[in-house]
């Protein structure tokens, strides 16, 4: 489905366990057959390039890495590249670091959608204020809401805020969160198996929902 040039839509996959950022250098993830030579050198080159025992951080056209001790994440602007997104945490987590350091794992989408609003955040501001819950919000001209709440699966977590691309934008995201040993079967997990299980679901969730709060904003603006 075709979407207004100015939307946009991505999707991160985030992996929760000790990690080791030295080693996720754009020469390893060559090695790997991820990237070949023109975009380990453009990832090699790139302003943002760092890599250190503390964090590493990379980007080539088609997606970023970024990786602390405590966590993992690609990310990728074009929501139709799940493919490769889960090529990409099998040759790194399922082949190169079998048995690793994977504890939890997390699909995050993120929605900058436009609105009939002028202004987002002051909708948001209104629209939290006549809650049935008493929130005291006068004189706010703007508002962010999130939201965290336990799955038969996993976690969610969603935040809506004003978009930073426009003020008659929202930004939504969603982060699907699972514990990566209640999803092991005799002690053996796949990360790309478990990806390629919860994504479909998880990103049509997204779209759904946030096409809802799009609906929810634009109320009475017919």
């Amino acid at each position: 489905m075709s979407r207004p040039p100015n939307e946009v839509r991505c999707f991160s996959v985030i992996v929760s366990g000790p990690m080791q950022p030295a080693i996720h250098h754009p020469a390893w993830y060559a090695q790997l057959g991820i990237l070949d030579e023109q975009s380990k050198d453009s990832a090699l080159k790139g302003t943002d390039f760092v890599c250190t025992p503390l964090f590493a951080r990379f980007t080539v056209p088609r997606f970023s890495v970024f990786c602390e001790t405590p966590a993992w994440r690609i990310s990728f602007m074009d929501p139709d590249s799940f493919c490769e997104a889960e090529r990409v945490v099998e040759r790194v987590f399922d082949k190169a670091l079998p048995g690793g350091p994977v504890s939890a794992f997390a699909l995050q989408f993120e929605h900058h959608l436009l609105t009939a609003e002028v202004n987002v955040g002051e909708c948001l501001a209104a629209k939290l204020s006549a809650f049935p819950i008493p929130i005291s919000l006068d004189g706010a001209n703007s508002a962010s809401i999130s939201l965290s709440a336990a799955t038969k699966a996993g976690r969610l977590e969603m935040r809506i805020e004003p978009s930073v691309r426009a003020a008659n934008m929202v930004f939504v995201a969603h982060v699907f969160s699972y514990d990566a040993r209640a999803l092991a079967i005799s002690g053996q997990f796949s990360l790309s198996e478990a990806v390629h299980r919860f994504y479909a679901a998880d990103e049509q969730t997204s779209v759904s929902r946030s096409a809802r709060i799009v609906a929810a904003i634009n109320q009475g603006k017919g």
